[in-house]
């Protein structure tokens, strides 16, 4: 046998046992003998579940109370939960806005009235309404503490609306503010 062909028989013999080795136990006999079995299942599953009954019920909306004020009315009651996710959906209620309530706002608690507040998740920014009786001096956005602003009134509700968002969208916050009056009814 030529030199170079034995060398490549070795060579040969030497890799096959190489490789042989890189399998765990090849070579000390603690290969497995059996392949591994899936564990039965738990003896409580069902063997055909019905996929309905694990289907949650549906929960009611939490009621959002008014930042303040005493007057009966539920934040979802002033603005719906779409109507306010139609405006930004990343604004979320909140019981202490941020910067507290501008003096407008603060005037409609003190002539028993409420405020709703909603903020944005990652600006801050705000989303005011006070709601008050008609009987009531009207609401004065005066000071507003720079949000800008629209009343409405029915012959029941007197509403004032206030946000940075309404900022150059005048008809925005009008068409807001109408909005409460239609959802007071």
């Amino acid at each position: 046998m030529p030199r170079s062909r034995a060398l490549v028989v070795v060579l040969a013999a030497a890799g096959a046992l190489a490789l042989a080795a890189c399998t765990p136990g090849a070579l000390d006999g603690d290969a497995p003998s059996e392949t591994p079995t899936q564990a039965p299942a738990p003896s409580d599953a069902p063997e055909d579940p019905d996929p309905s009954a694990f289907e949650p019920a549906p929960s009611e909306a939490p009621v959002v109370g008014p930042v303040e004020g005493d007057l009966d009315l539920a934040c979802s009651e002033v603005l719906t939960p779409q109507q306010v996710y139609d405006f930004n959906p990343e604004m979320l209620a909140t019981a202490s806005p941020a910067g507290g309530l501008p003096d407008a706002f603060s005037a409609i608690v003190e002539r028993g009235g409420v405020v709703c507040a909603w903020q944005h998740a990652t600006s801050g920014d705000v989303l005011l309404v006070g709601v008050q009786p008609a009987d009531e001096d009207a609401p004065d956005d005066a000071d507003a503490g720079g949000l800008t602003t629209a009343s409405e009134r029915s012959d029941d509700w007197a509403v004032l609306v206030g946000s940075r968002y309404f900022e150059g969208a005048d008809d925005q916050a009008r068409s807001m503010a109408a909005q409460v009056i239609a959802n007071l009814g």
